[in-house]
C-alpha cells in the first residue's frame, strides 16, 4: 500500500514459525501463535478519525513495500508520522513472517480500502513483503489473524474475506493476486483454521463468553461520542506527563493485571465474603461507595467488553482514587521512580485495577492464571 514504512534498525522480533496445525489449532493456541502487539495510532491523528465501525467483512493488503526492514513493526511506526496523515492511511494489523502489530481497535474505522464502503464495513489487514521475509510464512500468519478476527468478531466465513482489488479496482494484495492459484490458497488456509476454532467453541470461545455476567462487544460508541479515547502506554512509560484524556468518567489506558485465580482462590474480599475467580470480579486502589461497585471494562484491542462487580481493595495502593482526580495510577510513577506503593513494597508494574480470571477471559484475554495483563478502558457503570 505505500512506499514509506521507514527501515527498523533495532533487533528484529521473532516468533516461532507457525506449524502445518491448523487442523487442531485452538483460539489460544492462536493468540499465542500470533503474539499481536498493541502499538495503536495515537487518538489525535487524523488518520485515526475515531468512527464507530462494526466489521462485517475482512480486507487483504501487501504493503506494496520491498524495502529491506519495512516489516510489521515499521508499518506501525510509520502510521503514527506525520506522511500517513498527511496521505490519510490507516488500517488495523500488519503481518509479517514473525509478528503482528495492531494500529487500530477492531471497533474503528480506517482508511484502507479506497471507498467509503470499504472504509466503513471492513478490518485492513496489510501482508508486508520486505526483503528477506519469508512471504509463505507471512501469508499464513495472516490467514491465522484473518480467521480469528472472523470468528472473535461473529463474522460469517463465506464472501467476507476480500482483497482491496474488490473495493477499489486497484491490484492489491499484488502479491497473491499474481501467484497462480494464491488468493485461492490463502481462503483454503483461513477456511481451515476458521474450522478448527468453531470445532474447538464448547472449550474455548463460548466457554469465555458463558459467564453469568453479560458480556459483550463494544463495536460501537456511545451515541454522538467519539470513541473512547486513550493515552499511548510509551507516553507515560517513558517519564512523560500524559493524563487520561476526555471523556468523563472513563479511564483509559490503565494496566490491569490478574487476582483471585489459582492459589489465591477464596481470598477475602475487602468488601466483605470472598473474591470469586468465576465471576468477573475487579479491583480498585480505593474503596468506592455501594453504588459504583460496577465497573465496565473494555478490552481495546479486540472491542470485548465485560461488567464486574468491585470487590477488593488494591493494586498496590488502597487510598489512590486516580478516577475522581483526572491522574493516572499511583503505582505507574511508582514503580517507574522505585518508590514504595501502601502495601509496603514498589510496585513490580503499574496497574491501576486487578481483574479475575473470569473477567480476563471474557476481554478474550488467555495465558496461565494470575500472570495474565492487559491494557484496558474502564467506566463506573
Amino acid at each position: 500500500m505505500i512506499k514509506k514504512a521507514t527501515k527498523n534498525t533495532s533487533p528484529r522480533k521473532t516468533t516461532a514459525p507457525l506449524k502445518n496445525q491448523a487442523q487442531s489449532m485452538t483460539v489460544q493456541q492462536a493468540r499465542q501463535q500470533l503474539n499481536i502487539t498493541v502499538d495503536l495510532i495515537p487518538n489525535t491523528n487524523s488518520n485515526r478519525p475515531g468512527t464507530p465501525l462494526q466489521a462485517k467483512k475482512v480486507t487483504i493488503h501487501n504493503t506494496d513495500n520491498d524495502s529491506a526492514g519495512a516489516d510489521a513493526r515499521a508499518h506501525a511506526k510509520y502510521m503514527k508520522g506525520t506522511d500517513a496523515q498527511q496521505r490519510k492511511v490507516s488500517w488495523h494489523f500488519t503481518v509479517d513472517d514473525g509478528s503482528v502489530y495492531q494500529s487500530l481497535p477492531v471497533n474503528e474505522v480506517g482508511w484502507h480500502a479506497a471507498t467509503h464502503a470499504g472504509n466503513t464495513t471492513s478490518l485492513g489487514i496489510e501482508i508486508c513483503e520486505n526483503q528477506g521475509i519469508n512471504q509463505t510464512a507471512a501469508n499464513t500468519r495472516a490467514a491465522l489473524l484473518t480467521a480469528l478476527m472472523l470468528y472473535e468478531l461473529h463474522i460469517p466465513l463465506a464472501g467476507n474475506v476480500v482483497q482491496h482489488h474488490d473495493w477499489s479496482g486497484k491490484n492489491c494484495p499484488h502479491m497473491l493476486r499474481a501467484t497462480a492459484g494464491g488468493w485461492t490458497a490463502f481462503l483454503a488456509e483461513v477456511k481451515a483454521f476458521y474450522d478448527a476454532f468453531s470445532a474447538d467453541a464448547p472449550h474455548s470461545h463460548l466457554a469465555a463468553l458463558s459467564h453469568h455476567a453479560p458480556v459483550h462487544a463494544l463495536d460501537v460508541a456511545p451515541a454522538g461520542k467519539r470513541l473512547r479515547p486513550r493515552v499511548s502506554a510509551a507516553a507515560f512509560r517513558f517519564g512523560g506527563a500524559a493524563h487520561a484524556e476526555g471523556v468523563s468518567g472513563v479511564q483509559s489506558d490503565i494496566l490491569s493485571t490478574e487476582f483471585g485465580g489459582g492459589s489465591e482462590a477464596g481470598m477475602p474480599s475487602a468488601y466483605g465474603g470472598i473474591v470469586d475467580p468465576d465471576e468477573p470480579q475487579a479491583s480498585l486502589p480505593a474503596r468506592v461507595p455501594s453504588s459504583q461497585r460496577r465497573v465496565v471494562v473494555t478490552n481495546p484491542a479486540n472491542g470485548r467488553s465485560v461488567e464486574c462487580l468491585v470487590n477488593d481493595v488494591g493494586p498496590w495502593n488502597t487510598h489512590d482514587a486516580y478516577w475522581n482526580t483526572g491522574s493516572r495510577p499511583a503505582a505507574e510513577a511508582q514503580h517507574q521512580n522505585g518508590d514504595v506503593a501502601e502495601n509496603g513494597q514498589v510496585p513490580s508494574n503499574e496497574a491501576g485495577i486487578d481483574l479475575t480470571p473470569a473477567a480476563m477471559l471474557a476481554l478474550g484475554v488467555h495465558g496461565p492464571v494470575n500472570t495474565r495483563k492487559v491494557r484496558v478502558d474502564w467506566e463506573f457503570v
